[in-house]
């Protein structure tokens, strides 16, 4: 379960994941209320009002979460490869600036 809030005082919340070769162009609203009904189990937001929703298709890599490049000198390329970008970014963030400095 994701649950941010940005500069605004809006929520982001999410969010769910389906794998294969191929992608389905519709989203679940069955998935979406199972969200929802678990957000409303533990957070009381001012105001539930759905604005927009992502549908996001990522590229994959077997065995592989992130590429990591250097194309050149002072210059670094993360790019993860499968969704979990939010979920993943600051742990990854971190590790990937251990290794730089």
């Amino acid at each position: 379960m994701l649950l941010a809030q940005n500069g605004l005082g809006e929520f982001i919340t999410g969010d769910t994941h389906q794998y294969g070769m191929t992608f389905d162009p519709f989203d679940s609203e069955r998935a979406s209320e199972l969200v929802l009904a678990y957000l409303d189990s533990f957070a009381r937001l001012p105001e539930r009002r759905i604005v927009e929703r992502w549908h996001g298709v990522y590229p994959g890599l077997d065995g592989q979460s992130e590429i990591v490049a250097t194309p050149e000198a002072g210059a670094t390329l993360v790019q993860v490869t499968n969704g979990l970008g939010m979920t993943m970014s600051f742990g990854l963030a971190e590790e990937i600036l251990d290794d730089l400095v």
